[in-house]
């Protein structure tokens, strides 16, 4: 039976039902009590043990009827002990039926239950002693008994469509033909069973039947409560299964989007360095026409002796030759991040590349007044790229010389043999500002510098440094830094002294001679 789950919020006449069939339930019970059912012994005790037993179990029919077993037990009851016995049973039973489980136990459906019930089976009884003969046969107990089962029938589905139309406020008729009008067979069918079990009851021993109940009792809720766990065995895993499964999709679908997400940036990265590769061209070629002109007018300028334009004309050639380093430097970064990048093999000494190096550093070096100091051992021959190498002294160089005034740079070269062969160790040190520990893990990235203060201070992109990693990287080697605020740095670059494919390819009398070498990521 549905409706509210507390009394107070029934509507008025569904609460008067209540009323009515809980006090009709009172005496019904008094009544029958006052008879001692119990002085009929042991039988009442198991018909008794047989509805508390039977009141939950119930097997579905056809179109979503139900077979009580709890009707079949109190209809024996009726046929063996009488009414009053009867409604004993059928009360233990439907207060057994009505407050399990606790949790969901509504006190006034079990009021209204044990009045419903109690009225159902004595208006039963009345049916069945009504058309019993004073001798009856087994054909008599038969009608009569399926007689009962009518009144059974039709009390109980009366009574519930009465109470649920006034809880709900739907038509009664409509509630009786949509539950209760395909149920009589089931209430035939209980009143057979009944009749068959007390006549099988009648030629077995009591004692036999008295020992049977509870061992059939609990084997049935034994098998309930394994069918129970099974069932909710077999729930769990069919949850974790389609967990399994939700979680499958799920990270396929995660794995897809993060492909996409991966490919979308590697074309935006690859647009990127093409756009800067194209501007870079694009702004080197008017750039170097700026700078050429302005050369030729200084030297117009020189020869003539106009001293008025001179300095100008320096000026927009330092501007051009800056603004072209940059322009330069977004050029390599470009062709880095593309992942494809010429190695110029060629055999040469870096005695001569410290020597070209230092023409280019020294200016650096005068204009902050440091000291620049080149310790190097006479001749170390190399086969690699020397273009990319200068490039990588000069911009490490460079720096130590902007960020140091009136200090020492210091070049120190070392060659070093180790299990991967022979290598150069290239240290640069400086006893300029320093840099913060924290800041030196990002130091080789593009576009950034110490902080912010440094830029604003001595300018720069902070391309160079991740250009030079790059370049050494490339070169099959790798550039560190060491350093603290106040005390100066040192940037150790450790390069293979020869990265041809075939080490025999050149040779010391090859010195001049070169290879191209297209790396790609």
């Amino acid at each position: 039976m549905s409706g509210p789950s507390k009394f107070a919020n029934m509507p008025g006449s569904a609460r008067l039902v209540v009323a009515v069939f809980g006090l009709l339930g009172a005496i019904e019970l008094l009544a029958a009590l006052g008879t001692r059912p119990a002085a009929s012994g042991g039988v009442f005790f198991l018909l008794l043990g047989l509805a508390v037993v039977t009141s939950r179990t119930k097997l579905t029919l056809l179109r979503g009827s139900t077979l009580s077993f709890l009707t079949s037990v109190v209809l024996m009851t009726l046929m063996w002990l009488g009414t009053e016995a009867a409604v004993v049973v059928a009360m233990v039973g439907v207060v057994v039926q009505s407050s399990f489980p606790w949790k969901k136990k509504v006190p006034y459906r079990t009021v209204f239950n044990m009045g419903m019930v109690g009225t159902t089976v004595t208006l039963a009884g009345w049916g069945y002693h009504a058309i019993m003969p004073a001798e009856p046969g087994i054909n008599d107990q038969l009608a009569a008994i399926l007689f009962a089962s009518f009144i059974y029938y039709v009390c109980n589905s009366i009574f519930v469509s009465l109470i649920v139309s006034l809880s709900s406020g739907s038509s009664i008729s409509k509630i009786w033909h949509g539950s209760f009008l395909y149920t009589a067979p089931a209430f035939f069918l209980e009143g057979l069973i009944s009749f068959g079990a007390l006549k099988l009851a009648s030629v077995i021993q009591f004692g036999f039947v008295a020992a049977a109940v509870p061992v059939i009792g609990l084997t049935y809720y034994s098998m309930r409560v394994y069918l129970d766990s099974l069932e909710k065995e077999k729930k769990h895993a069919a949850e974790m299964v389609a967990l399994n499964e939700t979680l499958e999709r799920r990270v396929i679908e995660r794995s897809e989007s993060l492909r996409i997400a991966k490919e979308l940036a590697e074309q935006a990265s690859r647009a990127k360095s093409a756009f800067l590769a194209n501007m870079s061209h694009e702004l080197r070629t008017p750039l170097n026409a700026i700078i050429g002109y302005s050369e030729m007018l200084y030297e117009d300028s020189v020869a003539a002796g106009h001293e008025e334009p001179v300095s100008d004309l320096l000026r927009i050639r330092t501007a051009g030759k800056h603004l072209l380093s940059l322009i330069n430097d977004l050029l390599d970064l470009s062709k880095i991040e593309a992942g494809r990048i010429e190695l110029h093999l060629s055999s040469f000494d870096l005695a001569d590349v410290l020597n070209e190096i230092s023409s280019t550093i020294q200016p650096l070096a005068n204009k902050n007044r440091n000291r620049l100091l080149i310790v190097a051992e006479e001749s170390v021959p190399m086969i690699s790229d020397r273009t990319k190498l200068c490039q990588v002294l000069i911009n490490v160089s460079s720096n130590a010389c902007k960020f140091t005034e009136a200090g020492t740079i210091a070049l120190k070269v070392r060659r070093q043999t180790g299990d991967g062969g022979d290598f150069v160790l290239i240290e640069i040190l400086d006893t300029g500002i320093g840099i913060e520990p924290e800041l030196l893990e990002r130091l080789f990235e593009p576009f950034v510098q110490a902080d912010s203060s440094t830029t604003r201070k001595f300018g720069g992109t902070g391309l160079g440094l991740a250009i030079s990693r790059k370049f050494c990287q490339l070169l099959g080697g790798e550039i560190t830094v060491e350093s603290a605020p106040g005390r100066g740095s040192e940037f150790k670059i450790t390069l293979p002294v020869d990265i041809s494919p075939d080490e025999s390819a050149l040779s010391d009398s090859d010195a001049g001679k070169s290879g191209k070498v297209l790396i790609g990521a």
